[in-house]
């Protein structure tokens, strides 16, 4: 058996053609990017495209991914969205936290036009959430 192939994060893993993102990897150019330092897993499921993922020996440096359930103080709010800090990702304390937005779209399922973030959150509020994306912001964006 080979040995697992370690990563550091921003190294370019493969093309979008040859695999599916997986925990601790991003999308971008087509192609997928670690976002963490690890070793390279690579699971196919029933025939279809292989999955690459990134895996640490510690989950003490967790990483909040599309669907996960995130626990976040809000730290500022304007009429767009409400600014938050990102604290625990389901019941686990994050070891650093992340900041994330919650836009005006996204805090109410029906009647979206009526909404008015600051009758929503307050800065100081803490709020369970979902991930419905996620991005990593770079000098070259």
């Amino acid at each position: 058996m080979a040995p697992a192939r370690c990563c550091v994060p921003g190294e370019r893993l493969c093309s979008l053609e040859d695999c599916a993102p997986g925990y601790g990897t991003y999308c971008k150019h087509g192609y997928i990017f670690s976002s963490l330092s690890g070793y390279v897993v690579k699971k196919t499921d029933n025939g279809l495209m292989p999955v690459i993922s990134v895996v640490r020996d510690t989950d003490s440096h967790l990483l909040p991914d599309v669907g996960a359930i995130v626990t976040c103080k809000v730290m500022s709010i304007n009429p767009r969205f409400a600014k938050v800090q990102i604290m625990y990702l389901g019941t686990t304390a994050l070891k650093n936290t992340f900041r994330g937005t919650i836009r005006k779209e996204d805090i109410r399922a029906t009647e979206k036009d009526k909404v008015e973030v600051y009758k929503s959150f307050r800065p100081g509020d803490i709020v369970v959430a979902k991930v419905v994306s996620f991005f990593i912001m770079d000098d070259n964006d």
